[in-house]
């Protein structure tokens, strides 16, 4: 026959109490001490972190403005170039479509003496080319050499006009410039 098992016997002993279950006291402070400790470092962190994302978007804002200026500088003088270079032929393309405006709204009022129209020799002839046919007996053609290839003189009457495509060229120019001496001083040093 079998013999039944024979099992030792553990004695538990003063040592273990079924009532001390968990971590004991000091590590559960150490714990808590070292929890508060690592969630003050992420706080200095974090906040070191925003301020130096704030400076660097403040610097991007500064940089941004700072470029932004130094293009429009660069915009204003390239601007500034095409129109010395084409505005003043463009506005000799501009002067017949101009004076023929002011002869019709000079024609549409009852005159007297027909319309003096003056120009420089360069320019009379082409004006004179461009006049419609109903104008050609109200309007007497003369050179002045005063004006410029720019200016032309309207006179009827007591009535005078003075198409100056030259003035406006310059006033436009000078404009430009101005506002390039202007960007220029706000311009930041490169």
């Amino acid at each position: 026959m079998s013999r039944p098992a024979m099992l030792e016997a553990f004695d538990l002993g003063p040592a273990f109490s079924p009532a001390q279950t968990g971590p004991s006291e000091d590590w559960l402070d150490g714990h808590a001490a070292g929890f508060s400790e690592a969630q003050a470092l992420q706080e200095q962190s974090d906040s070191a972190l925003n301020d130096e994302i704030v400076a660097a978007v403040r610097q991007l804002a500064q940089n941004r403005a700072a470029i932004a200026k130094v293009q429009m500088v660069q915009l204003s003088q390239m601007f500034t170039a095409l129109l010395e270079t084409f505005l003043p032929p463009f506005a000799q393309e501009a002067i017949a479509p101009r004076v023929v405006g002011e002869l019709m709204t000079m024609t549409e009022q009852e005159l007297a003496s027909p319309i003096l129209l003056k120009a420089s020799p360069n320019c009379t002839a082409a004006l004179a080319a461009v006049l419609p046919p109903d104008m050609q007996s109200t309007v007497v053609c003369r050179e002045d050499a005063a004006l410029s290839d720019g200016q032309v003189l309207l006179a009827a009457d007591e009535e005078r006009r003075l198409v100056d495509m030259d003035k406006l060229t310059r006033e436009t120019c000078s404009a430009l410039q101005a506002l390039n001496a202007s960007l220029d001083k706000e311009a930041p040093d490169e």
